[in-house]
């Protein structure tokens, strides 16, 4: 929703006026409550790179991560949780990697934009097998 549109609708059905800020605030906290923090999604990275391993033997899945980087006030926080930021994941799933070996000799590349939060690309490789059909072969999201 625009926030236009929450501050039209909480003046009509509560008869209170909210200001843009604070609009701004409550679909910020709808959206977290619907998709989940993004935060914690990060967090449960290695969890599910994890499980895609246990599910699928012999699959190849990378991280990448870069340190946490942030001023001396952070660090010297004891509370504070020091997180790695997410740069890259790599995925190969071993049925894919069998699959690709009989496809023929040239590969594709498909990617898209994520609109998301922090944005970033999705990226595919793509081979053709013998009934010209596109067969995925490995998965990298930047």
């Amino acid at each position: 929703m625009r926030l236009n549109d929450i501050m039209n609708k909480t003046k009509r059905k509560r008869g209170i006026k909210i200001s843009k800020t604070k609009a701004y605030r409550a679909r910020s906290y709808a959206i977290d409550l619907v998709d989940g923090s993004f935060r914690d999604q990060y967090r449960k990275i290695y969890d599910y790179a994890h499980e895609l391993r246990k599910s699928n033997p012999h699959s190849i899945v990378r991280i990448a991560t870069q340190p946490f980087q942030g001023d001396e006030g952070d660090i010297e926080n004891p509370d504070r949780q020091l997180f790695p930021h997410f740069q890259r994941i790599y995925i190969c799933l071993k049925g894919c990697m069998e699959s690709f070996n009989s496809c023929r000799s040239t590969i594709g590349l498909d990617g898209c934009f994520l609109k998301g939060y922090y944005g970033g690309q999705l990226l595919t490789a793509i081979g053709t097998d013998p009934n010209d059909h596109n067969v995925p072969h490995c998965i990298c999201c930047c």
